[in-house]
């Protein structure tokens, strides 16, 4: 948790983080590095 608070924008203070804060931080972290870098999203899976 603590490494989550450090490197996401996850709500300050001592209570415990669940998992609807991290995945939330996590997915606007994921949108704010295509913001920057533009470069397209992957989305998986094999190519038919």
């Amino acid at each position: 948790m603590e490494e989550a608070r450090s490197s996401l924008p996850v709500p300050a203070g001592n209570s415990a983080l669940d998992l609807e804060d991290l995945f939330s931080a996590l997915d606007f972290r994921r949108l704010r590095l295509r913001q920057e870098t533009q470069i397209a999203e992957w989305h998986g899976g094999p190519k038919d």
